[in-house]
Formats: C-alpha cells, sequence, structure tokens
C-alpha cells in the first residue's frame, strides 16, 4: 500500500517507478502492465473500481472471461496485484461492481527550468528551457514572463513566439524584460499550450 511504501495515502507511480522500486499497489502494478501491453501493441484500458481497485482491459474476442464493452470493442478483465489469475478471471468481490474505463490517451507533459542576466542595456535576459516529457506534441507552447509590481500588476511583461513541443523535445526560448530602476519585483515565468498554463514558477522578490 502506497501509506507503507511512500507514507501518503494516495501515490500514483510511473512505470519505471514500479520496476525500480520493485514493489506498488494495484494501480502501479495496473499501469506498469497496461503501458507494456500497449507498447507491444495490444489494446488496453484501465479499469477503475472507484474507492476500491484498478487492473487492466486487455482487448480481445471470443475469449472465456469477463469483459467490458468500451466504444464497441471487447477489453478482458486482468488482475494485477498478484500472480495465478487468468485473463478474463475478475475476483468475485469485484464482479457486481460497476467499473469506469480509463483509456491510455497520450499527453504532453510540460516542465520548465530558466537563466536570467543583466544585460547592457538595462533589460534582463531569460533564457527558458521547455521539455515535453510526454507521449504527445505540445502545440503552440509559448512562454509568458513578467516583472511583477504586486496586486496583479507588472513592471513589464513578454510573450515569446509558439513552438510545436515534440515528446521528448525540448524548446529554448529567450525573452527581455525592461528593468525599471529603484523598485523591489520578481520574476514571474509561465508555459502556456493549448491555451492553458502547463507549469509556472516564480523568483524570489529582490530589489533593482
Amino acid at each position: 500500500q502506497d501509506d507503507l511504501s511512500k507514507g501518503v495515502e494516495e501515490y500514483p507511480r510511473y512505470p519505471v517507478e514500479t520496476l525500480v522500486d520493485q514493489e506498488g499497489d494495484c494501480e502501479d502494478h495496473s499501469i506498469l502492465l497496461a503501458s507494456v501491453l500497449k507498447e507491444m501493441g495490444y489494446g488496453v484500458v484501465l479499469i477503475c473500481i472507484p474507492g476500491e481497485h484498478m487492473a487492466v482491459g486487455v482487448r480481445g474476442e471470443d475469449l472465456p472471461g469477463a469483459y467490458y464493452e468500451y466504444e464497441g470493442a471487447r477489453y478482458y478483465y486482468v488482475e494485477t496485484t498478484a500472480t495465478g489469475w487468468s485473463i478474463g478471471e475478475i475476483p468475485e468481490q469485484y464482479r457486481q461492481t460497476k467499473a469506469r474505463i480509463l483509456p491510455l490517451v497520450p499527453r504532453p507533459v510540460l516542465t520548465h527550468k530558466w537563466t536570467s542576466k543583466g544585460t547592457a542595456g538595462g533589460s534582463l535576459e531569460l533564457k527558458v528551457e521547455v521539455p515535453n516529457d510526454g507521449t504527445a506534441s505540445a502545440r503552440a507552447t509559448k512562454v509568458y514572463a513578467a516583472l511583477d509590481a504586486g496586486n496583479g500588476l507588472v513592471y513589464d511583461q513578454r510573450w515569446s513566439e509558439p513552438l510545436d513541443l515534440a515528446p521528448h523535445l525540448t524548446g529554448t526560448y529567450t525573452l527581455f524584460l525592461k528593468l525599471p530602476a529603484n523598485v523591489r519585483t520578481r520574476i514571474i515565468v509561465k508555459i502556456v499550450s493549448g491555451g492553458y498554463v502547463m507549469d509556472e514558477s516564480a523568483s524570489d522578490w529582490f530589489n533593482t
């Protein structure tokens, strides 16, 4: 259980974490198995029994055992918490329980890091690196940077040009902010993709 292995009530591991840790709950085992089967070319979904359990559904036809129908296909139940379970064999306590089907949908995962330095013209140069560690492209990914003036106001702000970031690609952005004299401010950076803020950070407050 997560509270024993990680010290928190819920901690869904990435597949590589489960492999490295060599332990995990039903959620972790199911995510790992579904990821492996998907890479092998099988149709898979996650079967979530709310508040109780998670398992895997593998797509098939005319197999014996329990299955769930999802978008016109059959996904046969696969138990992941212990060995000895056959495809289509479901624990008795879950046979009459309603489940949610969670498809494995590719998504971008954006983070960022940045450095800054002053320029001879009294500006602040920001270099921002944005890696996409997800499994889908991040379209029209832009960086917003500003010098915070407090109360929702800014001294200066800039938007970068948009980039399309493929999975495992890192975008590098350079922005310049005009530094006002003798003020207290901080740097705000936001990563925006598809109209949504995907990641953000702020520096400590400093005097110019």
